[in-house]
């Protein structure tokens, strides 16, 4: 199979999965990622990291890669850290089904503090090949 059709047959299969789930969940997922993003817009203000991407919706990266952020910093040089998001109960599917992202859960009333504070230590753990 090629890697186009096996992307739109992915692609596809999620694209059915969003429709039989409630809005309530889809919601849940879009509001912890807009919480990472302000924790991101946070750090980038404090310089802290240099950018980051957010990651499409059924793009590539989304739905092959398992990436919603990719975090630009720099260390002797510019770097990347590919980051999923996700609920505290997902986590550990999500490391195991993409073991290169580095992968935070956020919790609907977490503090901004503390997304930052994971998105550091996802970053530090990225610098030393380890898993967040």
């Amino acid at each position: 199979m090629k890697v186009g059709n096996f992307f739109l047959e992915i692609r596809g299969k999620i694209e059915t999965a969003k429709k039989t789930r409630s809005n309530y969940v889809l919601e849940l997922g879009e509001k912890r990622e807009a919480m990472v993003s302000d924790a991101l817009e946070e750090l980038k203000g404090d310089r802290l990291i240099k950018a980051f991407i957010k990651t499409i919706n059924l793009s590539w990266s989304d739905v092959v890669k398992g990436v919603d952020f990719y975090v630009i910093y720099i260390t002797d040089k510019h770097r990347v850290c590919p980051l999923s998001v996700s609920g505290r109960s997902w986590v550990e599917f999500k490391k195991r089904q993409h073991p290169e992202n580095q992968c935070i859960s956020v919790d609907l009333e977490e503090e901004i503090s503390s997304i930052k504070n994971k998105i550091i230590r996802a970053i530090a753990a990225q610098e030393r090949k380890w898993k967040s």
